[in-house]
């Protein structure tokens, strides 16, 4: 009965255990995705295939998803030695992308002029993806 009952804890303690690196991927992916949309929108707007209140969503909904990338990360927990700068990492990375979304969302609310977005939307989710690699994201 007790290794039953030790064995039971033993299940519901790992179920409950992520790595942070399986977190910081995970973040790093969502941030991914949401950069991308972003560019996406951007590139469609200045190709006139997307109306601008139509890439305003898309941006706005771009943000919450960088928003809930880094409250993962906040909110992840205390970090294994080693694992702190991984984590300092990839909030700086994705408060860069959130930056460049939130200055498109400027310009795009300004009537300017999008292309330097665009790279710059670029530049963040590239460096997002090289962030996402080194920390072991396989795709």
């Amino acid at each position: 009965m007790i290794r039953a009952l030790a064995a039971a804890a033993l299940v519901l303690a790992l179920a409950g255990c992520t790595s942070l690196r399986s977190t910081v991927v995970d973040a790093l992916d969502q941030a991914v995705s949401a950069t991308s949309t972003a560019t996406l929108a951007v590139h469609l707007t200045g190709a006139g295939r997307l109306l601008d209140p139509a890439a305003d969503t898309t941006l706005a909904d771009a943000l919450t998803e960088l928003e809930d990338a880094a409250a993962t990360l906040v909110d992840a927990g205390p970090a294994a030695p080693g694992e702190s700068a991984a984590r300092r990492a990839a909030l700086a990375a994705i408060r860069a992308a959130t930056d460049a979304v939130l200055a498109t969302r400027d310009d795009l609310s300004a009537g300017r002029d999008l292309a330097g977005d665009e790279a710059d939307l670029r530049a963040a989710r590239d460096a997002l993806e090289a962030l996402a690699a080194a920390s072991g994201d396989p795709s």
